[in-house]
């Protein structure tokens, strides 16, 4: 028969009973030589996750509500205080999404706050990611309706932003360390797009959202609201890295109803889109995530200026050899 001492455990760590801190957990024993024992703390992982829930609701009501009716900020008390509370309520945000359009399906990832400019007008110093949805991936040529609930879209509040996107040949590899150089044979294309960024919070200037805050902006699927696809450029595997290499040296132009409102460059994107793939592919290794074979990536804004659209408008961007991305929002 066990002594009473022989039964007590060494607590070595106490995390919350959360899906961060269990990875965390696990890892912390996997990387050990001796046995340890990690205590999570269940009633107050219960209490985060009861706060974290409630603050999706608060996004997925408002992205839905009129104008006059949305937020102006999640509750203090229940908004995200970190970026991994943040990425949790966003995934709840994604979950809450597949549930109620229950024909859409997630297409890929979209990479926020890539240029300088971009991490300047909301106030970060890196960049973050959401997710991307078939039933708000569009092909160039289509008009957008501003109304339609199902694209939380904020009239007086969407942001144009031309990017260049990728779609993936191959998944990526879970725990792989990836640079520039060994992620250049993962893109099997390179699509011209863009973005519609909006908010579920009331926005009434550029002001109002560099004041937002990381936590919000990435609780809020990462402000994505569209996605507008040009032609697809496949990638001959004899000529992929000469074609994905030069992609810093593309340029863009922006034009609203005729006028040309901005221009760049894949430069803008860190440098380098293939920059920004690698950051979001090192980013999700951290969750433990992955890409996979035919994901869709935005690498982010690569123009030199935020440019707000409204109903009515009609926008177009040339891309050079890559072809020209249009669309029109209507009411």
């Amino acid at each position: 028969m066990l002594k009473r001492r022989e039964l007590q455990l060494h607590i070595q760590e106490k995390l919350l009973f959360s899906r961060e801190d269990v990875i965390r957990g696990t890892k912390m024993l996997q990387g050990r030589k001796t046995v340890g024992k990690v205590l999570f703390d269940i009633r107050k992982g219960l209490q985060l996750h009861q706060k974290l829930e409630n603050a999706s609701e608060s996004i997925r009501c408002s992205r839905k509500a009129p104008l006059q009716d949305k937020l102006s900020f999640i509750r203090s008390e229940i908004a995200p205080r970190t970026l991994d509370e943040a990425y949790n309520v966003q995934e709840l945000v994604k979950n809450d999404i597949l549930l109620v359009e229950n024909e859409t399906k997630i297409v890929g990832k979209k990479i926020a706050a890539t240029s300088i400019m971009a991490q300047k007008s909301v106030s970060v110093d890196e960049p973050f990611y959401g997710n991307l949805f078939s039933h708000s991936t569009f092909a160039s040529g289509t008009t957008i309706s501003i109304s339609d609930a199902s694209l939380g879209l904020q009239e007086g509040f969407l942001i144009i932003e031309p990017e260049f996107a990728v779609r993936m040949n191959s998944d990526s590899e879970a725990g792989t360390i990836y640079t520039a150089e060994t992620i250049k044979h993962l893109i099997g294309s390179i699509i011209p797009s863009v973005e519609i960024a909006t908010s579920a919070f009331i926005m009434p200037d550029l002001d109002a959202f560099k004041k937002l805050g990381a936590p919000s902006l990435i609780a809020d699927n990462a402000c994505h609201g569209a996605l507008i696809l040009g032609d697809e450029y496949h990638c001959d595997p004899s000529d992929s890295v000469s074609v994905v290499g030069s992609l810093d040296e593309l340029t863009c132009s922006l034009q609203l109803n005729g006028n040309t409102v901005a221009n760049g460059s894949g430069k803008q994107v860190l440098g380098h889109p293939v920059n920004a793939l690698c950051w979001l592919v090192n980013a999700l290794g951290t969750r433990g995530e992955i890409l996979s074979k035919g994901d869709i990536i935005s690498t982010g804004v690569c123009v030199d200026q935020l440019v707000l659209a409204k109903r009515g408008d009609s926008v177009t961007v040339d891309y050079g050899m890559l072809g020209i991305v249009t669309f029109d929002l209507v009411e």
